[in-house]
């Protein structure tokens, strides 16, 4: 099994790439290929059961559908050492993967719609934590779009 020594340069790209890039595909492509599909990293991570976390993806939800967003099946680790959190959830039935930086306060979701093809809505996000551990949602900003292939990336 792989340690976390052997993730922390890929989390330390996924960081610039999430602070740096434009183009959201290209972040989450990243985390997907080189952290969020391998067993070994995924088992790294603790168990996370956090109002605070639940309050932000709902802030998410509601603010890019533009009305009062429905979170269910929400799912979270956490890797302590360089706190990062990752996960899943459904947002109006519709999943959604996401990960937060929380040393310096961003993250990525990424809403997939299927329909006619599959929609994939990523929304880069910036948050500030109080001292009281209150999370607050400071800053949104998003691509989109639409695949008819299937395939979640162009």
């Amino acid at each position: 099994m792989k340690d976390i020594k052997y993730f922390e340069d890929h989390l330390n790209k996924l960081g610039s790439l999430l602070a740096h890039a434009e183009e959201f595909s290209d972040i989450f492509k990243y985390f997907l290929d080189h952290l969020g599909e391998d067993m070994d990293f995924i088992r790294l991570g603790k168990r996370l059961n956090s109002p605070a976390l639940k309050k932000t993806l709902q802030s998410i939800g509601d603010r890019i559908l533009n009305e009062k967003s429905i979170l269910t099946k929400i799912t979270a680790t956490i890797i302590p050492q360089h706190q990062f959190i990752h996960g899943a959830c459904f947002i109006n039935g519709q999943l959604a993967i996401f990960f937060i930086f929380k040393a310096f306060s961003m993250g990525l979701l990424v809403k997939i719609h299927k329909k006619d093809g599959i929609e994939t809505l990523l929304v880069r996000f910036t948050i500030f934590e109080a001292p009281n551990k209150e999370i607050s949602l400071l800053s949104l900003s998003g691509n989109s779009f639409q695949n008819s292939s299937g395939s979640l990336l162009h």
